[in-house]
């Protein structure tokens, strides 16, 4: 649409800037940047008369023109309707096309979650590994310690022969017993 300002606004669902179809024979005859959009808008105009099932209808319609009917009268006959409520149905199922859903399904969107997914991977791995690094640093320095110092990381008394060391013991009966 170069440098003309698009102000028909078709639909609520945001489907706008469609020519009207009464205004497609003047937009082929202007030769302005109106005629790009015509040509996009007739083509898709014709793959909706062709859709599914409407393929016979179709046959029947261009065979009526070429016989020489009008085209309101030999679209009504084809496809039952007139030109407006036809018109009305390609601009809702155009409406249906151009949402949201379209842009999820497209290759750029796949693209964009696949790398916010491995951003966040990144992340949680960059984690996992401070983690792991700081806990290794911890034993190492724990390692390093004296055995006589107490580590803070283990409670006390865990290795019996350790407990035992400093408790008063006596004798009876040849046995070794602590007192407690």
């Amino acid at each position: 649409m170069r440098g003309s300002r698009c102000t028909n606004r078709v639909s609520s669902r945001g489907f706008g800037c469609a020519l009207p179809f009464s205004d497609l024979d003047r937009a082929f005859a202007s030769g302005q940047g109106r005629v790009d959009l015509a040509y996009a808008e007739s083509a898709d105009i014709v793959a909706f008369l062709l859709r599914g099932k409407e393929r016979q209808r179709f046959v029947s319609l261009i065979e009526r023109l070429r016989g020489g009917e009008p085209f309101d009268h030999a679209l009504g006959d084809a496809y039952g309707t007139d030109v407006r409520k036809l018109e009305y149905e390609w601009r809702e199922e155009c409406a249906k096309r151009n949402t949201f859903a379209p842009m999820l399904a497209s290759g750029s969107f796949v693209w964009v979650v696949a790398f916010g997914a491995l951003v966040v991977g990144y992340q949680r791995r960059k984690r996992a590994t401070q983690a792991t690094l700081a806990r290794w640093e911890k034993e190492e320095a724990l390692s390093a310690l004296p055995a006589s110092v107490a580590r803070e990381d283990e409670p006390p008394f865990t290795d019996p022969a350790r407990a035992l060391a400093g408790l008063p013991k006596i004798e009876h009966d040849g046995d070794w017993h602590t007192l407690h």
